[in-house]
């Protein structure tokens, strides 16, 4: 067998500007209820997301968002006066795939809301007109093959919006732009067409006619952010206003009374300018031409964090009377608002709802004439609308922003393994990570970044977003489920990366449930089965899945539980033994621990039952530095991962693979392994009249401490490293004491370096000859 080699050099990546000291702590956090501040839930339903607020010269707050009612989306429009709703209409004429409005007003008591729809086989952008209470007819802005997707809107002059968004195809994503005037007449125009993938762009208006548009650019794993001004209905050429290395994304802009403009994204840089896995946000200002250095207000430690409360990502920028810079974000729990004074910092501000997942990414809204910033966010079940008075904030000063300093970037340092082991049969090992998470449910980072870090970062050859359908009050919309399948179709490179459509099904805990279970389809276009609708026990969910070529892969068992007793093994062809939970092998698992300990519901209680499956590890990783301390390794992402053995690289033929068990589990190493009993491969269902012939090859990451051949649960053969220098052992022996009978003999490989390995099993049917 021959791996597709993961060698990562690392890359000298030069940042920017000068050294700075590094704090000794972490930057403090206070209640925001130290502020002057009210916070009212104006949503009953939890199936409520992505809001936007516009202030209208009467002071009136209105309020879109989408809301999910019988599986349809749909676009509301809230209108409050002093926190009271005044009346609630539906903005879009039909109901469906109804995704992320937006909404600017342009008068006393009128606003444009523009939102993406999918009514016919793209998504197009939609515009209705509000004024006096009333909607205008709705207007269809794009159409075509390309799909229109998550608007953002500002002033352009007094009679025309302006209107940015990304246009999308499955290998591609570009920036558009286009004026909309107050009789509904509309024009498009190119921002960006460049070849990488573009997202995420935002506008902000800088003086009459003058508008500058923010957004951030892909090119083979790492993002930068990009500017470019519009005036006089003309575009200047872009600009890269973040360094071209790490993961700078999710731009933000703001300008003050005073003519400043400042930029602000989302960067795994730290202040000392190495790549890391935890964001924080950036900033700098352009003021008369002039560029500022790269500020940030986090500290190192603010990086470092191994609480539930890391990162800072998603910015949102207001400038109050003061010239003061009011910087809102997400957290990887919760959210966070943090002024700056110039170059001093305020604590960060705690304002949410406490609990675990179930948030949006953005705080939106405006800020009025008498200094009140009004603002909306999706906090847990609900969204909230908040006022927090600005005038006299009362913040402490802990501390002063931080330069960018110049250092070389660096990614994950990955053990290359053996490049050849065992005899020839024609097969290939490939790597993948099949449970992955955003922020989208209970995680920190984008869509496109988890596929971005996958393929780049990590040299994976497949990779599965499985972000939570239903969690803690929060459902994965369909337009969402879209997003994910377009977003994935564009890191797809044949023979190099495979993306697979993925989500993953939770329940309660057994017995009240049936445990967690990812989906995977064969097939891009297929739909969620829903635990709370349509698949509501296991049995709902594999008939669904038999009839679309999906499977289930249940995960970390022993801490929430599996359902044996509705093992099917074609629709549950494998289960995943390890991940950032840690292994889930037997009760008291070493060396490597598992969370939880509910008897009956790990590997080898599934096996002593007689069931057949396979086993793999993928990460479940939520992007956190020891998944707050559940983690055996600081970053998550390199706890599991799936070896499969395939001719060539494709989605149908990793299936294939996963369907008859040809494929094994790492703790996050790529160790190879080639292992064969009487000559066929691990998955296997055998018989033979003859005590079976075990061969195995191994090839380690480190030095191997010791490989175990398990038969029916028990040990029955220990052997230590014999070639390459330690990291390697090739035997063939007999098993001459078998009795006759069902049998499972899988390996069990543990380095000195406390990595693991877990061959699938092979069934043996012993029948000797009389």
């Amino acid at each position: 067998m021959v791996l597709v080699t993961l060698l990562l050099t690392a890359s000298l990546l030069l940042v920017s500007c000068e050294s700075i000291p590094v704090p000794a702590e972490t930057t403090p956090q206070i209640s925001i209820s130290t502020l002057e501040i009210t916070d009212t839930r104006i949503s009953r339903s939890p199936l409520c997301e992505y809001p936007d607020l516009a202030l209208t010269g009467t002071g009136h707050q209105l309020i879109v968002f989408t809301e999910l009612v019988d599986g349809e989306e749909r676009i509301i429009l809230k209108r409050y006066s002093n926190l009271r709703l005044i009346d609630s209409l539906q903005v879009g004429t039909a109901t469906g795939l109804e995704y992320r409005p937006r909404i600017i007003s342009t008068g006393p008591e009128s606003a444009w809301i523009v939102w993406s729809a999918r009514r016919i086989s793209s998504w197009d952008l939609y515009t209705r007109n509000y004024r006096d209470g009333i909607l205008g007819d709705e207007i269809r802005l794009t159409s075509g093959v390309d799909h229109d997707l998550r608007p953002y809107l500002c002033r352009y002059n007094d009679k025309q919006i302006f209107i940015v968004w990304e246009r999308m195809s499955s290998g591609s994503s570009d920036i558009f732009g286009g004026l909309l005037s107050d009789t509904g007449h509309f024009e498009e125009f190119p921002v960006s067409r460049d070849p990488r993938l573009e997202y995420r762009p935002v506008a902000c208006q800088t003086d009459a006619k003058q508008v500058h548009v923010a957004w951030d650019r892909h090119d083979q794993g790492a993002y930068s952010i990009r500017l470019v001004s519009f005036q006089d209905e003309k575009l200047a050429p872009d600009k890269a206003v973040s360094p071209e290395t790490g993961m700078n994304m999710a731009p933000a802009l703001a300008y003050s009374s005073r003519g400043k403009l400042t930029v602000a994204w989302k960067s795994d840089l730290q202040p000392d300018g190495h790549q890391d896995l935890t964001p924080w946000i950036y900033f700098r200002h352009l003021r008369a031409g002039h560029w500022s250095p790269i500020y940030t207000a986090a500290s190192q430690k603010d990086f470092n964090k191994t609480g539930e409360d890391q990162s800072l990502e998603f910015p949102t920028l207001f400038y109050d009377r003061e010239d003061r810079l009011w910087i809102f974000g997400r957290p990887s729990q919760g959210f966070l608002a943090q002024v700056i004074t110039g170059d001093q910092i305020s604590p960060l501000y705690r304002f949410d709802v406490p609990g675990w997942g179930g948030r949006g990414q953005l705080v939106n809204g405006e800020i009025n004439d008498d200094g009140l910033l009004h603002l909306v966010r999706r906090d847990i079940r609900a969204i909230y609308l908040s006022t927090i008075n600005t005038i006299d904030p009362s913040t402490a000063i802990v501390g002063r922003l931080r330069k960018l300093s110049p250092t070389y970037s660096h990614r994950p340092d990955l053990p290359e393994p053996f490049a050849q082991i065992g005899d020839s049969d024609s097969l290939n090992i490939f790597w993948g990570d099949l449970h992955l998470h955003s922020s989208i449910s209970d995680g920190i980072g984008t869509i496109d970044e988890s596929y971005a870090k996958s393929r780049y970062h990590y040299q994976l050859d497949f990779a599965a977003l499985t972000d939570h359908e239903w969690f803690v009050g929060n459902q994965l919309l369909p337009s969402e489920w879209e997003l994910i399948q377009l977003i994935g179709r564009q890191f797809e490179a044949p023979e190099e990366f495979v993306a697979i459509p993925a989500y993953e099904w939770t329940t309660a805990r057994v017995p009240r449930g049936f445990g967690h279970k990812n989906v995977y389809f064969k097939k891009w276009g297929r739909p969620i089965f829903s635990y709370r609708t349509d698949a509501r026990v296991t049995p709902a969910l594999f008939d669904s899945l038999s009839k679309t070529g999906g499977i289930a892969i249940p995960h970390h068992i022993g801490w929430t539980g599996i359902d044996w007793g509705n093992h099917d093994q074609v629709t549950q062809p494998v289960v995943e033994i390890v991940s950032e939970h840690g292994a889930f092998e037997f009760m008291g698992n070493q060396p490597i621990m598992h969370r939880g300990g509910m008897p009956g519901n790990f590997v080898r209680d599934g096996l002593a039952q007689g069931l057949v499956f396979g086993l793999i590890g993928s990460s479940d990783s939520h992007g956190l530095i020891y998944h707050h301390g559940i983690s055996p390794k600081r970053d998550s992402r390199q706890t599991g991962r799936v070896a499969v053995l395939l001719a060539s690289l494709a989605r149908p033929t990793i299936f294939n693979a996963l369907n008859t068990r040809a494929c094994y589990a790492t703790s996050g190493v790529p160790i190879l392994m080639d292992f064969k009993i009487n000559g066929s491969r691990q998955g296997s269902q055998i018989a033979g009249k003859a005590p079976p012939t075990i061969r195995f090859d191994i090839a380690g990451t480190a030095p191997l401490k010791q490989v175990e051949i398990i038969r029916d649960n028990q040990v029955i053969m220990v052997f230590g490293k014999d070639n390459r220098e330690g990291y390697g052992i090739r035997k063939t022996i007999t098993d001459a004491n078998l009795v006759p009978g069902q049998h499972w003999y899988y390996l069990r490989v543990i380095q000195e370096d406390q990595e693991m390995l877990w061959s699938s099993p092979i069934w043996y049917d012993y029948s000797p000859a009389e």
